[in-house]
């Protein structure tokens, strides 16, 4: 096993605790943890560089002028004569230090790539790289499983003569757009090595997620390069945007000087929703001084619009689809090889491939699997892969049921993202457990990493709305443990440069406390999430209060930005039916403004004109999804069942987890005129489907459906149907849902006379 000597000065210990840290201390040979006790401390050095792979030699002022340093240096000098130097490693760890005033021996005799590193992260990825290529040239199997990728021929063909044309000279950066586990990331590192990069080195790794803009990008990278501190990163994020995008150039050349790229796994804060490429990333990628190469690749599930190479020089775009079966059968073998596994028949081959349809993630999954299980087992369980490599929320909150996985969802969907040392705060004693649920989740891509030693969880964007949205929560002990952790640590830290998911978290309870600072606004995209949090809450006139706050000093943002906040403004204004909303609507244009305008009316709840108006927003923008779920409200809400079946029916589709669209098909289906026997399949799919839901109006919305079931479908009695809304009342007596679903089977039996309008938000 490899392992790497650490020399250093005891000033700059701090530096090389967090190398060690990041490296793994499996790794590493360092005085504090592998000197023993008692002994001789020169005895130890000596039995502990003997027993060492590399030197590595931290230089700065107080290490050069260290007795031991030089005790170190010159015991690793002796051992490694006959290698010839190869695994003596120096850096320059000290900004004060020039490469002039290193012994000459090592900078000129022998001639060292003297470079400075002033972020532990950085310089352990430079190690991990010679390590790796170390390990490789004695392990050939494990080279052959890091890097193999099967077919992409025709893909890496048409990366090739994107890089390789007159055009190719201009490009800063590569666009991977395709489904989760297709293997985007593999086909990146191929890309690498066209471009010229040895296989053994590893990318700096990002993770956005939606509504994330330039100052998560600084953030992002500022976690690697620890260029700046919390005071100086403040300065930075109160810039003008297309300075704040210069900062990101200054930042991506100083990783690129490492010999490095940086890997975006991108959702939707790159790529937008509507399939533009954002302005920042834009005004990033045109900066005359951003380094000449390319360096930044983007993974993403969005593919952006047909024209972004052409429009944009700087970037190109591959979209990759889902292997054949030809490849998914040769990457099964290939995998099969590479663990040598000598049990596996044609008939095991064919079972497995044709079953694994989405992604390369999940053959070498199964692989895996095969290599510590039994067949038969693995067999046996494969449908459970086939159904969470869907996506679909609902089979992963039941796969991942037990009380420790759901707390470490609900807490993941808390925050933006959360790194290990807190989580090991958080679990204590239960740490390892909590991690090995985390693999799992990877695995099953609803969780991603990201930053230094991948030391950043973030949980899937879907996923974590999902658990927003139906209020999910932690027992209250468990929510008391969780925000002292939290407020202990914050504290106690440099949120910026021990913690930044802290540093996120605190900003976005300073917003909540409704006593923010200047400083709270800097980051966008905290400030959006929070006001949607916000608004889910039903507190508007806060959310008019912070909109108001950060449109009043704008804050240096993107124009993007500054729409999305008007935007909520207006929604906020909606809810509280302020005539002030028809002047700030006029800051809204298109499809936004229609929709708006007929969000209005239907909370003022007139649905003859919000209807009107979804239709307009839908005639300018087709796909509009939140127009066409609000326009089946406003249908439902004029006994407009018949009109309203084939949207509702999309919106079901398209949400099959949301508890409003399940609800607001079933009343669409229910009522239709001659049902056939799949109408009655799907009703009881829809009955199933709400039954097992998660939102926590689920067993209200549950019983107001089974009222229109038991009296449209089952044709009960009245005497049976009586006894169930009295009994349904009595559980939910305020609901709306329940009064309208029983008042409307009243009136159809003429038990009431009365027409009346029920509220359907």
């Amino acid at each position: 096993m490899i392992k790497a000597f650490i020399s250093h000065s005891s000033k700059q210990k701090d530096f090389a605790l967090e190398l060690v840290e990041r490296l793994g201390r499996d790794f590493c040979r360092i005085d504090c943890y592998n000197f023993e006790p008692a002994y001789k401390t020169l005895d130890e050095i000596y039995k502990n560089i003997e027993e060492s792979t590399v030197f590595v030699l931290l230089l700065s002022h107080d290490s050069l002028n260290s007795n031991w340093v030089k005790k170190e240096i010159k015991i690793a000098l002796k051992r490694m004569e006959s290698d010839k130097l190869m695994r003596f490693w120096p850096y320059i760890i000290d900004d004060t230090l020039t490469i002039e005033e290193c012994p000459k021996w090592m900078k000129d005799d022998e001639c060292f790539n003297l470079r400075k590193f002033k972020s532990p992260y950085i310089l352990a990825c430079d190690i991990e790289q010679k390590f790796r290529k170390i390990l490789w040239s004695k392990n050939s199997k494990r080279k052959r499983l890091d890097s193999f990728m099967v077919g992409r021929n025709n893909d890496i063909a048409k990366f090739e003569e994107k890089f390789q044309s007159f055009a190719g000279l201009k490009l800063r950066s590569l666009i991977i757009s395709g489904r989760d586990g297709v293997g985007k990331d593999t086909f990146a590192k191929q890309c690498m090595q066209k471009v010229g990069y040895a296989p053994e080195i590893e990318p700096y790794r990002i993770s956005t997620s939606p509504k994330e803009n330039v100052e998560n990008f600084i953030i992002y990278l500022n976690i690697i390069s620890r260029t700046y501190t919390t005071d100086e990163l403040q300065n930075v994020l109160n810039k003008e945007p297309k300075e704040k995008a210069h900062i990101v150039v200054e930042l991506l050349n100083e990783l690129y000087n490492t010999q490095s790229t940086v890997f975006v796994n991108d959702d939707m804060a790159c790529v937008l929703p509507n399939r533009d490429v954002s302005q920042w990333l834009k005004d990033v990628l045109e900066d005359p001084a951003l380094n000449n190469q390319l360096g930044l690749y983007i993974m993403t599930r969005k593919s952006p619009n047909s024209f972004v190479d052409s429009e944009y020089p700087q970037i190109a775009h591959i979209q990759l689809m889902p292997l054949d079966r030809k490849d998914r059968v040769k990457l099964f073998v290939n995998c099969v090889r590479a663990y040598e596994l000598t049990d596996i028949t044609e008939e095991d081959i064919s079972f497995f491939v044709d079953r694994l349809l989405q992604s390369p993630q999940q053959i070498l999954q199964v692989v895996e699997a095969l290599n510590t299980k039994p067949k038969a087992l693995v067999k046996k369980d494969i449908n459970s892969l086939v159904s969470i490599g869907d996506k679909k929320i609902q089979p992963l909150l039941k796969h991942f049921s037990e009380d420790e996985q759901r707390y470490l969802l609900i807490i993941l969907s808390k925050l933006d993202f959360v790194s290990y040392k807190i989580l090991e705060r958080i679990f204590g004693e239960r740490i390892i457990e909590a991690i090995k649920i985390l693999d799992e989740m990877i695995e099953y891509g609803i969780v991603s990493t990201f930053g230094p030693s991948e030391q950043y969880f973030r949980l899937d964007h879907y996923l974590a709305d999902y658990i927003r949205r139906c209020h999910m929560s932690l027992p209250k002990d468990w929510e008391l443990h969780v925000e002292e952790v939290l407020e202990t640590h914050i504290e106690r830290t440099d949120c910026i440069t021990e913690d930044t998911s802290l540093y996120l978290y605190d900003i976005k309870q300073k917003i909540l406390s409704r006593n923010p600072s200047t400083n709270t606004f800097l980051i966008p995209s905290i400030v959006v999430s929070t006001i949607v949090e916000i608004y889910n809450k039903q507190d508007y006139q806060l959310v008019i209060q912070i909109c108001d706050s950060v449109l009043t000093e704008m804050h240096n943002y993107y124009e993007d930005v500054v729409r999305e906040l008007r935007y909520w403004l207006c929604l906020a204004l909606c809810r509280t039916q302020t005539e002030r909303f028809f002047d700030e609507v006029k800051n809204i244009k298109g499809a936004d403004s229609h929709f708006l305008y007929g969000f209005y009316f239907r909370i003022k709840k007139e649905y003859p004109k919000a209807e009107s108006y979804f239709r307009k927003a839908l005639d300018l923008s087709h796909n509009m999804q939140r127009a066409k779920r609000e326009l089946v409200t406003a249908l439902l809400a004029q006994n407009k069942y018949q009109v309203a079946l084939n949207m509702a029916k999309e919106n079901y589709e398209s949400y099959p987890e949301n508890s409003y669209q399940i609800q607001g098909y079933f009343r669409c289906l229910v009522r239709k005129n001659n049902l056939e026997r799949h109408d009655y399949a799907i009703l009881d799919e829809l009955m199933d489907a709400m039954k097992n839901n998660y939102s926590d109006k689920h067993e209200e919305l549950f019983l107001a459906m089974n009222i229109e079931y038991q009296a449209y479908i089952k044709h009960m009695p009245y005497e049976y149907m009586y006894s169930l809304i009295k009994k349904a009342k009595r559980q939910f007596p305020k609901s709306y849902n329940i009064e309208r679903a029983s008042y409307l089977y009243m009136h159809k039996h003429g038990i009431v006379t009365r027409e009346q309008v029920f509220d359907e938000d």
